[in-house]
């Protein structure tokens, strides 16, 4: 969904992209990872934590981009990583 800078203000309180977000799932365990950062974990379809991350904030409130050089999802039968 592309929405446009003034829409984007409207609705979220910014003008910033909205992040892509991952979901990883091992058994009943699932997390969400958006912008380096754990934006939910749930366990048998029951939410347990909403978000874990470390803002940087700027002189006005505005929380910086974390600088993501690279990462690395796996998935298999046994589980996932994320590194």
């Amino acid at each position: 969904m592309t929405v446009d800078r003034k829409t984007r203000r409207l609705l979220f309180g910014t003008d910033e992209d909205l992040l892509v977000s991952r979901r990883l799932a091992a058994g009943p365990l699932a997390v969400e990872i958006a912008g380096g950062a754990l934006r939910g974990l749930s366990w048998h379809g029951v939410e347990v934590i909403r978000g874990i991350d470390y803002p940087i904030r700027n002189a006005d409130w505005g929380t910086y981009a974390a600088a993501t050089t690279s990462e690395d999802f796996g998935e298999s039968v046994e589980g996932f990583t994320y590194t």
